[in-house]
């Protein structure tokens, strides 16, 4: 088999191959490296400032294998609405089991406004 190409959608690389006998074309899921999101959200807890300017901050990054993992958990199409999808965020980022994600101490509450 000879490689053909990559792709690198939403940071989770596809490569893809042709069989030199058949011609078929086959593609290979690569699974994401999340440490280097995981070691940026802990220096970002670390550095925190609960008084800084602004009305917005990120208190999450999410690595897009684990987006889509909760998707599937959750049975939520990747294609329904905002609403859906801001309450899947919000459910999953108040969980401890997923507090390696936060960009913010623990005890810093993730709030839903309005």
């Amino acid at each position: 088999m000879r490689e053909i190409g990559r792709n690198s959608t939403y940071a989770i690389d596809r490569i893809f191959y042709r069989d030199e006998t058949t011609g078929e074309i086959i593609s290979k899921a690569l699974e994401q490296d999340v440490s280097a999101v995981l070691k940026r959200n802990q220096e970002m807890a670390a550095e925190f400032r609960p008084h800084q300017k602004g009305e917005c901050r990120v208190v999450a990054e999410v690595p897009m294998s684990l987006y889509y993992k909760w998707l599937v958990e959750e049975g939520v199409p990747s294609f329904c609405g905002e609403d859906a999808l801001e309450g899947l965020l919000m459910k999953k980022l108040a969980d401890p089991q997923y507090k390696y994600v936060l960009t913010v101490p623990e005890d810093y509450r993730i709030m839903k406004n309005g």
